[in-house]
């Protein structure tokens, strides 16, 4: 199964919850994609479209 997995990452504990959780999903077998873990250079600084590329 796939599994998009987000949350507020506000909080280190919250980030902490979300890893684990995504750990134990992979581990039984699931693809998860949790954006926390995908950083886009310079992001806030792209233009919508070509941050959405």
């Amino acid at each position: 199964m796939k599994i998009y997995l987000a949350s507020g990452f506000f909080t280190e504990e919250t980030r902490k919850t979300v890893i684990l959780i995504a750990h134990n999903l992979r581990g039984a077998g699931h693809k998860v994609f949790v954006p926390m873990e995908h950083e886009i250079e310079n992001a806030w600084n792209k233009p919508n479209r070509q941050w959405a590329k």
